[in-house]
Formats: C-alpha cells, structure tokens, sequence
C-alpha cells in the first residue's frame, strides 16, 4: 500500500507539489514563529540568571522590608560557606554584592546614584553584560590605598561631565546613620542599554563599599550555577543548612522576565491560534480540493470491487505520506533559516525603554518540529478522510460521471 501512495502521488507530481508546498509553508510559519519565542523566553531567562545569579543568599526581610539604615538587612559573609559552595563541581562562582545608594559629586553638582559593591572577578564570570564606552571594567585586585575605582553609567558620567582618570566624591549614610564619604577616581563608563539606569548606575569594588558603609556586611551572596538542572536540589540543601538565611532562586526576582513573559504568552498565544486555523484551512483545503479531484478514480475503483474501507484507507496513507514529506522539507527549511539568522545576525530595533538593539535569532526545536509534523500528519489524514469518505458513498453513475 505504501508502494501504491507513493506512485499515486508520483503520477500527479504538480498537484503533489503544490499541496506539498502549502502544508510546508504554513508549518514553516508556524515553526519560525514558535522558534522566535522560544529564543526571546530562553535569551531572557539566561540575563535574569546572568544578572542575579541562579541562587540568592539573604536576610530574611530583605527583599519584603525596607532598611532603616544602610544594610539593616545585611549579611555577614562566610568564607567556610563559600569554600565549600566552590568545591562543587555544578558551582561555577559565588558573589557576594553589596547594593546602597547616596550622591555623588564632581564638586560643582551632585547626582543621586544607585552603587553596586561588587568583586572585579563579576565582570569576567558574567560575561558581556555591559558595554563599556570608555575605559575599562573594575581590577580583579584593586589597590584601594592609592585611589578607587569606579565606574560610572553613561547618564550619571555625562550629567557631572566625568571621563576616565576625572575624581569624584561619593557620599552616602554609614550603617550607624552618620554620613560618610569617599574619593574615587572614573576607570570606565558603561551602559546598560537602559537610559533610565544609565543615569543613576555606578559600580566601585565591594572592599570600597564597605568602607563607605563602614561594615564588614554584603547585601546579597549569588551563586553562579554551570547549568540549572542542580538548582533546586542545592536551594533546599543550603535552606536547610542555612536557615537563617534566605535562598531565593533568580525566578522570584525576576520580575520583569515574568512580565514579558506574560505579556508573549498572550501575543503568541493569539497569534499561533491565528495562525493553527489558517493552517487547518489551507491544509483542509488543499487535501480536501486533491482527493475531491479524483473523484472518478474513486468511482473506478469502487465499480471494479474495490471495499470502500480500503479505498478511503488509500487515500488517507497518501495524505499521511504527503504530510510527512512537507513536515521533513518545513523542518529542513526551519533549520536553514535559524543557522543563516545566526551566521547574518540580522539586528532588531531597541525595545521601548531601551537604547540598544539586539541580534535576531531563532531557537530551532527538533521536539517542536516533531509535534508539529505529527500533527501536519494527523490534520491530512483527517482531511483525506473526510473527503474520500463522501466520494465513495456517491452512486456509482454520479461518481463515474463526476467532473
């Protein structure tokens, strides 16, 4: 019988095609556009772990209760804890971060700042998640006796007209209320790509920061994970281990990932409903128009003793095999496309809030592709069905004399 399908849809190879092509584009379609979202989930769910680390260790109230006082909340760091975090093997890096906030000033203006205490080893361990327009990033062993570094968000360094080598002053409440300063020294400018964080951000070295705060606390203590298929695992072992602290996962802050998360979930969700029943459509259509055409052949066989189950059982492995082949050729095309995007890197256009694009790709999913051949198969078969279905239950005369 496969043998027969397939010299059937030998013999009518233009009719073949073009239906072949049909139900290869619209599953096309429906594979780039699925491919499309899954990289924006996967592009964002990697700069939230990026940006937070997989797991975060902190005080119980703080991330739910304001601080009276600068690291009211804090946390005293354990070298023993972080040791012994290390000598995993699914551990890639602890980090502790220091978050405050205060003014800082060239001597002739004053800007409020939103600083980060941070290790210089973040900026390798993190990868490119700034770009630097000026400068360079924080020294993995700053010499703080001679000057501290900083360095300094686009807006905030040309709001106080700063450049690399320029001296500032940084001011900002110590951990007792008293206010304290520090004389730093511009090393790098750097933007995040969103202008409102560009004119508040600045990162100096947590050593510095403490010194300003006067406390040996941290803020927070992220740990770094080579893959998340161990986070939960850890979470509950340090939550046990450690319950005075608090073990977050970077899904809990991730805010504004879940936002646009939700916010696609919709947009695809509408659009791919769309899209499924332009597809059934065209697919329908097509099958429906194929089998419908061969009426007579129907007609033919049925007056030579051909069983009806057998005739429509044909016509339903031809549509399968139909589907299959258009599946494999829209899984290729798919395929092709994601690796030329890839290799072009084609950029979009900055999102609202944003001042820099980014480069357009598109995940490929074999799982994805596979569901979707399966059902392309399904909806054929259903189709070619249908259709014979109601060719073999016409009178022999009006089957015969069809046109």
């Amino acid at each position: 019988m496969i043998h027969t399908a397939l010299l059937n849809l030998w013999r009518h190879r233009r009719r073949t095609v073009f239906t072949g092509f049909v139900c290869a584009a619209a599953m096309t379609a429906t594979l780039l556009g699925a491919g499309f979202a899954l990289f924006t989930y996967q592009s964002l769910a990697e700069k939230a772990a990026r940006d937070y680390g997989h797991l975060t260790l902190s005080h119980p109230a703080y991330f739910s209760e304001s601080e009276d006082t600068p690291l009211a909340h804090g946390i005293v760091p354990s070298p023993e804890l972080q040791r012994q975090l290390l000598l995993r093997d699914d551990v890639k890096a602890v980090l502790p971060r220091l978050q405050f906030n205060g003014l800082i000033s060239n001597g002739d203006k004053s800007e409020i700042f939103v600083g980060a205490g941070v290790e210089g080893a973040e900026f390798q361990i993190k990868g490119p998640f700034l770009d630097v327009k000026a400068g360079q990033v924080l020294p993995l062993q700053p010499d703080l006796s001679a000057s501290v570094p900083i360095m300094l968000g686009e807006g905030l360094a040309r709001s106080l007209k700063a450049e690399v080598g320029t001296e500032l002053s940084l001011m900002s409440p110590t951990s007792s209320g008293a206010l304290n300063a520090l004389d730093v020294v511009v090393v790098g400018v750097f933007s995040t790509g969103v202008p409102d964080l560009d004119k508040r951000q600045l990162y100096v070295p947590i050593a510095a920061g403490q010194q300003l705060l006067q406390s040996d606390r941290i803020s927070e203590l992220n740990i770094f994970l080579l893959t998340a298929d161990s986070q939960a695992d850890l979470a509950a072992q340090l939550a046990q281990q450690q319950p005075q602290w608090l073990v977050t996962p970077w899904q809990d802050r991730a805010f504004f990932f879940r936002a646009v998360q939700g916010l696609y979930n919709r947009i695809f969700g509408t659009m791919g409903c769309l899209m499924l029943l332009l597809v059934l459509f065209a697919v329908g259509h097509g099958i429906s128009q194929v089998v419908t055409e061969r009426t007579r052949e129907i007609g033919t066989m049925a007056a030579l003793g051909e069983q009806r189950a057998l005739i429509v059982s044909h016509f339903v492995l031809e549509a399968g095999l139909l589907g299959a082949m258009a599946g494999l050729a829209a899984t290729f095309v798919t395929f092709m496309c994601c690796e030329v995007l890839r290799r072009v890197e084609l950029m979009m256009p900055p999102p609202p809030g944003s001042s820099q694009g980014y480069p357009l790709f598109i995940s490929f999913s074999a799982e994805l592709a596979a569901i979707a051949t399966a059902v392309l198969v399904v909806v054929c078969m259903a189709f070619a069905a249908k259709a014979s279905i109601s060719a073999v239950r016409k009178p022999l005369v009006d089957a015969l004399s069809f046109v």
